[in-house]
């Protein structure tokens, strides 16, 4: 549904269109008024709202002067026109003015001046009133032609007006203009009158969309629309169009610009009527205060925008400013800091600043528009601090202008390693849709692998795709991270994710961003590492220390951080088995922990100090199709198992050996079979523990846990009423058994459908997944 606000704005002027014609009619005060087609009414936020609605008056902040002179289609009838308007407080702003309309030739002599007064008071912050009074002298004398007896070429009269400003929400103003309110008469010498401007209603409406585009439109005796857009800080383009409502003259096209540089204002106008020649029309004005303000401003010191950075200027300070309070008293301020191109608005101080008597210095933050983190140019743009504060009940202001450097969206200073975690968009749309395409068809086969290693799994299969993706390791000539680390201010670039999907070659900190976010966005917490000369990263297993025997990983094959299983991955290796990678970065951190310098950041807590960017792109990144990946997988997954092989022997299978008749390690080694999901082995197993004269309780319990987490309820229940059966009381068949009962109980609730045709006999547990810390194992 189009909003009410935008929903006036249309049809405020159309509606005009079946209004009654009036009558009279006056001429254009200002350039910027007629540029926007005379839709000034619910704008009227300078000198010249004198004139075009009083109750504009109060947003004066400063006294102005302004002045117009144009040739009303180039005729030779000169229009001018000189006001100033003086604020008294921030509620009271009185005006005065003057203008004159006339041909400037000694023969035809003709024209009439105007003085007006008025005055505008802010009842609410969003409702003001204002009023005007404005004498007027006509003469239409004719030098040297005898005039008609009884005829008087001067008179003389008064016009009223009266205006309401009223701001119904933010940046959406709705005006309203009587003007003439007394039907304003002309009385000539010889007595005789006339109404010389009728009454007149103005209407109008105005939308800021923000702080560079407004919208106006209006209606009276024409239908008006005009829009202004600031395409800089001192240039203001503008355009409209005007409807004349009376006759069928035609519309009225116009267009313009305004220039603006401190104190100094310059408006220019160019107006094409249907039938009569163009009109031009310059203003130029001045706004100023005579009373300086008591605090002065120095140049504000800020520090270089990065893109990638901008949620965390909204926290920490951007810059800093030094005030000086000139008063013998305390004052309380109210500053702001304003970029123009990248800031929709000044950013304020969420309080006002006390500042005494003397020098001060203050933090100074901002609030970017989401548009900066797509920034793609190193630019130089002006700063603007501003600082207010209220004498007695006027609000005194006073401004400073600096400059401050905006870097590209990739831009990054190495002051910690953890900066490369603002590139870290683990939510972005391309890294997500890249994540999703490539696990879902594995599901099964990382299921199949245990729970334990399911991160290590994903994390193994993620790296595969990616080195099948294209995704190569390419130094960077210019800048590499180990030149750059360290020094006073270096600026790097850092690809987005997404962008080194697509372009396929990046530098280390490229594919550690690439790879950490990839595995952030399916839930593996990662970390950043600072080796010698470049990054590396590691991800957590999500395997307690004290249980690294479910990964089936011997102590040299990761880090211990934190009570956790860490695997750190060399991302230089992308091409190159998963394995190589990893144990390539195991190495080098196990170097870095005798020599004392492994610096490890994390992901979650560098986010908090460095946000992740919310850029999306429009990207065309296709991830890998499946049997792209199985070769690399398989043998991956094949060296996985040596290893889990190496981590066996050592553990288990060499003592055996020495001993076969270890019925604890012997059931241990089940276990730690069954955690690394080889189901199979582990029956077999314990089949042999069976013929070693392993207790039947255990025996037939253990077979029953590796039934459950198989599946297979029903056989899995035959194996514990045999328990059981010999011993009513023992505790864990007992609890198995009311597992297996009540995952029977929910299959056979529900139809079932087969997975497979090769499916083995008995009922598939299908709906929550099993964990075997939910069973119970004797030992």
């Amino acid at each position: 549904m189009i909003p009410v606000k935008f929903r006036l704005l249309i049809l405020l002027p159309l509606s005009a269109l079946s209004a009654p014609a009036q009558p009279g009619g006056q001429l254009d005060i200002g350039a910027r008024p007629a540029v926007l087609g005379a839709s000034y009414v619910a704008i009227a936020d300078d000198g010249y709202a004198a004139y075009w609605n009083p109750a504009g008056l109060p947003l004066l902040r400063s006294q102005e002067i302004n002045a117009m002179r144009s040739d009303l289609h180039r005729t030779g009838y000169i229009h001018s026109y000189l006001g100033y308007a003086v604020p008294f407080t921030d509620r009271f702003t009185a005006a005065a003015d003057w203008s004159h309309q006339g041909f400037d030739d000694n023969e035809l002599h003709f024209g009439q001046n105007r003085l007006g007064f008025a005055a505008g008071l802010r009842l609410t912050p969003t409702l003001s009133v204002g009023a005007g009074a404005k004498w007027f002298g006509f003469d239409s004398g004719l030098v040297d032609l005898g005039n008609p007896s009884g005829f008087s070429s001067k008179g003389s009269g008064w016009g009223f007006d009266l205006g309401v400003l009223f701001e119904a929400v933010p940046g959406f103003k709705l005006g309203v203009m009587a003007q003439d309110l007394n039907d304003a008469q002309i009385t000539y010498e010889n007595g005789v009158s006339e109404i010389l401007y009728p009454r007149n209603l103005q209407l109008g409406a105005a939308y800021r969309l923000n702080r560079s585009l407004r919208l106006s439109t209006g209606i009276g005796e024409s239908a008006q629309l005009g829009a202004e857009y600031r395409l800089h800080p001192a240039l203001v383009l503008r355009g409209g169009v005007r409807r004349d409502l009376t006759d069928a003259v035609g519309t009225d096209f116009s267009f313009g610009a305004g220039l603006r540089h401190r104190f100094a204002l310059l408006d220019y106008a160019f107006t094409q009527s249907p039938a009569l020649g163009p009109t031009h029309r310059f203003s130029m004005g001045l706004a100023f205060n005579l009373s300086a303000s008591a605090i002065k401003i120095q140049r504000p010191d800020l520090t270089p925008v990065f893109p990638a950075l901008h949620k965390r200027y909204v926290q920490e300070p951007l810059g800093r400013v030094r005030l000086t309070n000139t008063s013998a008293k305390p004052l309380a301020a109210n500053i702001s800091l304003y970029i123009p191109e990248v800031m929709s608005d000044p950013t304020e101080l969420s309080e006002s600043v006390v500042i005494a008597p003397g020098t001060e210095t203050v933090d100074l933050f901002a609030l970017f528009e989401p548009r900066l983190s797509e920034w793609t140019r190193n630019r130089i743009l002006p700063a603007e601090v501003e600082v207010a504060y209220t004498d007695g009940h006027r609000t005194r202001s006073s401004k400073k202008q600096g400059q401050v450097v905006v870097y590209n969206r990739n831009a990054v200073h190495w002051e910690t390693i953890g900066a490369a975690a603002a590139f870290i968009s683990a939510g972005e749309k391309t890294v997500a849709a890249f994540a999703s395409s490539v696990l879902h068809p594995f599901s099964a086969a990382i299921k199949e692998g245990g729970r334990a290693s399911r991160s290590l799994l994903r994390a193994m299969l993620l790296f595969n795709a990616i080195s099948e993706h294209g995704v190569r390791y390419l130094a960077d000539p210019n800048m590499p991270y180990h030149q750059l680390k360290g020094q006073d201010f270096v600026v790097d670039n850092v690809l987005y994710p997404a962008e080194l999907l697509h372009k396929r070659a990046g530098d280390c900190d490229d594919g550690t961003v690439l790879y950490c976010a990839l595995l952030e966005n399916v839930g593996i917490s990662t970390a950043l590492i600072d080796a010698p000369g470049h990054i590396l990263m590691a991800f957590d297993s999500g395997v307690p220390s004290t249980r690294a025997q479910q990964l089936g990983l011997t102590s040299d094959y990761y880090l211990e951080r934190d009570g956790r299983v860490w695997i750190p991955v060399e991302v230089t290796l992308f091409g190159q088995s998963f394995h190589e990678a990893w144990r390539t970065a195991v190495e080098e951190c196990q170097q870095l922990q005798r020599e004392d310098r492994l610096e490890i950041a994390d992901t979650r807590a560098a986010w908090k100090t460095y946000p992740p960017s919310d850029i999306s792109f429009e990207l065309e990144v296709t991830a890998p199709a499946k049997a792209q990946i199985d070769s690399s997988w398989a043998a991956d997954w094949q060296q996985m198992r040596r290893i889990h092989e190496e981590y066996l022997e050592q553990n288990y299978l060499s003592a055996l050996r020495q001993n076969p008749q270890r019925i604890s390690l012997h059931n241990a080694l089940i276990f730690n079979l069954l955690q690394l999901g080889d189901h199979d082995r582990a029956l077999t197993q314990l089949a042999l523990l069976e013929d070693r004269g392993a207790p039947l309780p255990m025996v037939e319990n253990n077979r029953a846990v590796i039934r459950i987490m198989q599946g297979l309820f029903a056989e899995a229940a035959v194996h514990l009423e045999r328990v059981l059966a010999l011993n009513p009381a023992d505790k864990e068949a007992a609890a198995n058994l009311t597992l297996v009962h009540s995952r029977l109980g929910k299959q056979a609730a529900a139809p079932r459908q087969r997975t497979s045709e090769t499916e083995p006999s008995g009922l598939r547990g299908e709906s929550v997944e099993l964990i075997l810390e939910d069973m119970q194992w004797k030992e």
